[in-house]
Parts: structure tokens; sequence; C-alpha cells
């Protein structure tokens, strides 16, 4: 039992037979007796301790009200030496302690638990601490260069809105230029298309004076 459950002083031992009955306590009064739920089914069907938190308002804990304010139950399966597993044990040990002591003692592991907790964070917080610096460096240099990339982008952005703005401009102007000149070449080519169609005809052939003023029209044109 102290190899492999007590932790710290025992108030009471008892030992329970596999119908229930109390065959041995260190309180003899209660020896003999039943209580319903005692010794509790885990540690009677199981082959591993079972402890849970006294219930000290019930019966077979009469005895311990002196004994501590608050009292921790561990109940061990027994077996006789030689006997066989899966077998159910002939009995049951019951060992009463301090739960303050078991307090105590799980605050002391709680305490050296978060300790170990707290200084495995600080160190890794000192071994990441140079990595996020140097991440945090290197994403900084990259948004300064996305930023750089991205007034870059805007320039050229602006530059070509610029170019495609001149651009239909000039375009305009040539569509405009095309429609004043078709218009422009139209009117006299039209005169001295109808010249040279006056001049063909037969009553035109031999009339100097009208063959003399056509041809002037048409230098004019």
């Amino acid at each position: 039992l102290r190899r492999r459950v007590v932790v710290g002083p025992v108030l009471r031992i008892r030992i329970w037979n596999a119908e229930g009955m109390l065959v041995y306590s260190d309180d003899p009064k209660l020896v003999g007796r039943s209580f319903p739920g005692v010794p509790p089914v885990e540690a009677v069907s199981g082959t591993e301790p079972f402890s849970r938190v006294a219930d000290l308002d019930k019966p077979q804990y009469a005895s311990e009200h002196t004994l501590a304010p608050k009292i921790f139950a561990t109940y061990v399966p027994l077996f006789l030496q030689g006997q066989k597993r899966p077998e159910p044990p002939v009995g049951t040990v019951e060992v009463l302690q301090d739960y303050a002591f078991i307090q105590h003692e799980a605050d002391d592991l709680f305490r050296t638990r978060l300790l170990t907790l707290g200084g495995g964070l600080l160190v890794l917080y000192v071994v990441l601490l140079p990595i996020a610096f140097r991440a945090s460096r290197r994403l900084r240099r990259q948004n300064d260069q996305l930023e750089e990339q991205a007034r870059r982008l805007t320039t050229l952005l602006a530059r070509e809105q610029t170019t495609v703005v001149e651009l239909r401009r000039l375009n305009q102007m040539k569509s405009d230029f095309v429609a004043v000149a078709s218009h422009e070449l139209r009117s006299p080519l039209t005169a001295i298309l109808g010249y040279i169609k006056t001049l063909r005809r037969p009553e035109f052939e031999n009339d100097k004076t009208a063959r003399q003023e056509f041809l002037a029209a048409m230098e004019r044109q």
C-alpha cells in the first residue's frame, strides 16, 4: 500500500471482504458491519486503485468526523498471492487520509507545473523573440517594397491614362482632319469632273473660247 497508494500520513485503514462486510479496522466498533455502496463498484470490479473524497455524512464515516474536516478515501483491490487475473478481488483495502495533505501536495505539484510551464514559456519567448524580430523586419521590408511597387504602378497607370486620353484626342483630330479634307476636296473635284465631262461633249470640241474658259476654271479649282 505504501509503495502503490499511500502519500503522506494515514488516518485509518479498513479492509472489506468481497461481500462488502468490514473485516478489519483500527476502529474495531465497525468491524462486522456492511454499508450500502461500500466499497464502491469501481474498486470491487476493477484491478487498480480508486479514489474519492469521502462523504462524512454517511454512517460508515461516523467515527471519522474528529480525524479531519475533509477525508480522502482510496480503495485498493486485494488479491491473494498467486491469484490469477481477471478473477475478482477477494476484498478491498480502504485507506483514509487527511485531504488537506493531499490538497497541499496537489498545490505544490500545481505550483511546480506552473513554474515549469512559466519557465518553458519564458525560454520559448527568448528563443522565438529574435526569430519574430527578424520575421517582422523582413515583413516590414517586403511591405515597403510592395508600397513602392504600388506607387510605381499608380504612376504608370496615370501615365497610361494620360497617353490614352492623348491618343483619343489625336484620333479625333485625325477624324476631323479627314472629314474637313474630304469636304474641301469634294467641291473642286466635282467642279473639275463637271468641266471635263462638258469638254468631252461634241459641241465644245471646236469651241476654243469655251475650252480656254473651262481649262482656266479647272486650273483655279
